[in-house]
């Protein structure tokens, strides 16, 4: 794009209207900066642009902008003459993209420039200021490290991170980066990564996820309008100091509490400033999330008073309860699955925590059943030593290795649950999180009419026992002092599976027929069935509304009736033959991570 004789870049479609550029339409917000645009095809892979190298979207294109190419010395010269009053310049990761950036410092532009590009390190920011530059950003984009490494190529989020505070340091104000929403992260850590870069003094613009044809990320769902509008409030009270991060409260990583009052919140939004473009001084980048007439996620001039109450009304009703109690609660997906095989339903629960680690799915609750039954070890087990395979064989009840840890159970007579979130939705040690989640356990058995005991303290486990339902652990659920739901976890890429399963008829005989280390006398003292403390017989589709009803009003959330995605399903189907008993033997199962159990 930049040769040694010419000197060309891309400029985005409002700036070559409002540069005189090209015969374009303005639009009826003109862009209060010149963006232009260096280099040629990006070495990096960012799964949202359409520049990275595995785009096969325009060349043309940034986010949902066309850049039309301009000779760059009469796109300069026009800036004097115009209305901006900032110059950003963003670079590819390409060669030319460098050349052309020094070409375009040495120019004698009137407004500041800043300098956006991926692969920048100290050395060559310090190099882009001493060069004119006004500003340099490093874009993160992704909230957290686990999140880049899944969605961008390139440096490591921890570099980028190093670099940024080490430049806000040592040239404070002259450093910004970018943090794009609907990646997969949750408000709770985006507001935390904003949080930390502000503190630091890092300037940070916020953007919108924009899926765009031909990359990567094409088929994932923008965020949702009202996660980004709390997102935006929490980040605006941020940078305006009126609280700091420990301030904000959030449920399952949803913002709940802005930690001011509702009368201090509204007349904090009530100019509209939170809902506006963020960024460098006069950056309002028009259109670039959404088309015109539509909504906007970042509003690209000042808002009108009708809209500005509009807003605030919403934001407001949201996060205070008493000024309107049917305010939106974290949405989690329900599955309930057909009986599965024991394969089949492990690569399902493996494949929904991958495909959740990519962001592409919400916070899920699957229920199902095992068809035939089958016995199922944690995953530092081994099948041979814990199930009677002889037994099993003979009687065609299946066995596999669960991903999460835990001793065997046999899954017969039961309502098995997993459940798939982001890590981070549940702060603290792994004993706590089993604590927040058998609030949601306790109620779904108090749709039975049947009040459950909280295990406070672990019971030591028998000498030679390995098996789930003979010790009851701390968090665990009692009825008549006996165990009725035992628990697994194991996290992964900073998301959170738990499985889980509820009796409901229980033989304490047909899991000693199984299981090679079970106690039948321990069965029978220490475990119980819905069925038998009810007194009468429970079906699996009874089980299965009273555990959904009961878990979202005891976690506070809603339970949006859903089913498995193309990619979970493909995933699976990848998966699967990893979880079969004859190809697991005792080697570690596929989805190999770090597991507590219940």
């Amino acid at each position: 794009m930049c040769s040694a004789d010419d000197f060309r870049l891309r400029a985005s479609a409002g700036t070559a209207a409002v540069l005189g550029l090209k015969d374009l339409p303005a639009g009826d917000v003109p862009p209060t900066t010149a963006y232009f645009l260096l280099g040629g095809r990006c070495r990096r892979d960012c799964g949202f642009c359409p520049q990275s190298h595995s785009s096969s979207a325009r060349r043309d294109l940034l986010s949902r902008i066309t850049w039309p190419e301009a000779d760059g010395d009469a796109a300069c010269a026009a800036v004097a003459g115009s209305p901006v009053r900032r110059v950003c310049v963003q670079l590819t990761d390409s060669p030319e993209a460098w050349t052309g950036a020094m070409r375009l410092l040495a120019r004698p532009l009137t407004v500041p420039v800043c300098v956006s590009a991926m692969g920048l390190n100290r050395e060559s920011a310090i190099r882009l200021l001493d060069a004119g530059a006004d500003r340099v950003v490093l874009p993160l984009d992704a909230a957290t490290p686990e999140i880049h490494a899944e969605v961008k190529g390139g440096p490591g989020w921890a570099e980028i991170r190093d670099a940024l505070g080490h430049l806000a340091a040592h040239v404070p104000g002259r450093v910004g980066t970018h943090l794009v929403a609907g990646l997969g992260e949750t408000e709770q850590e985006l507001l935390a990564a904003i949080a930390s870069l502000i503190q630091e003094g890092v300037a940070v613009g916020l953007f919108a996820f924009t899926p765009i044809r031909g990359t990567r990320l094409a088929d994932r769902p923008r965020p949702s309008l009202a996660s980004y509008r709390r997102v935006q409030t929490g980040f605006f009270l941020l940078r305006t100091g009126r609280v700091q991060g420990k301030d904000l409260r959030f449920h399952f990583g949803q913002l709940v509490d802005p930690g001011v009052g509702e009368a201090d919140l509204r007349a904090v939004l009530a100019g509209g400033e939170a809902f506006r473009t963020s960024g460098c001084p006069d950056c309002n980048r028009p259109y670039y999330n959404e088309r015109p007439g539509q909504e906007p996620y970042n509003y690209p001039r000042p808002l009108t008073v009708d809209e500005a109450r509009r807003e605030t009304d919403a934001v407001a009703g949201d996060l205070f309860p008493r000024a309107a109690p049917g305010r939106s609660r974290p949405a989690w997906r329900l599955v309930r699955s057909a009986p599965g095989t024991a394969a089949w339903n492990m690569a399902v629960d493996d494949a929904m925590a991958r495909v959740h680690s990519r962001g592409l799915t919400p916070p899920s609750l699957r229920l199902y059943a095992w068809q035939p039954p089958a016995v199922s070890v944690g995953r530092s087990q081994s099948p041979a030593e814990e199930a009677k395979l002889e037994a099993c064989r003979r009687e065609g009840v299946e066995w596999v290795k669960r991903p999460t840890g835990g001793g065997a159970v046999l899954h017969d007579d039961e309502l098995t649950y997993s459940l798939v979130l982001r890590a981070s939705s549940l702060p603290g040690s792994v004993t706590s999180t089993y604590e927040v989640l058998a609030r949601g356990l306790r109620e779904a058995i108090r749709e039975f009419g049947l009040e459950a005991e909280v295990l406070a303290g672990a019971t030591p486990l028998p000498p030679g026992s390995s098996a789930c339902f003979e010790t009851p652990a701390a968090h665990e659920l009692l009825l008549e002092g006996r165990k009725v739901v035992g628990s697994a976890q194991v996290r992964r890429g900073g998301v959170l599976l738990q499985h889980g399963s509820m009796l409901l008829g229980f033989s304490p005989e047909r899991h000693a027929r199984f299981l090679a280390r079970a106690d039948l006398a321990r069965l029978r003292r220490r475990a119980i069935g819905i069925g038998e403390a009810a007194r009468r017989q429970v079906t699996w589709e009874e089980a299965a509304r009273a555990f959904a009803a009961g878990f979202a009003r005891g976690l506070d959330i809603t339970l949006v009736e859903g089913s498995l995605t193309p990619e979970e399903l493909r995933l699976a189907g990848e998966l699967v033959e990893g979880y079969r008993a004859e190809a697991v033997g005792d080697a570690p199962v596929p989805a190999a991570g770090r597991g507590q159990s219940h």
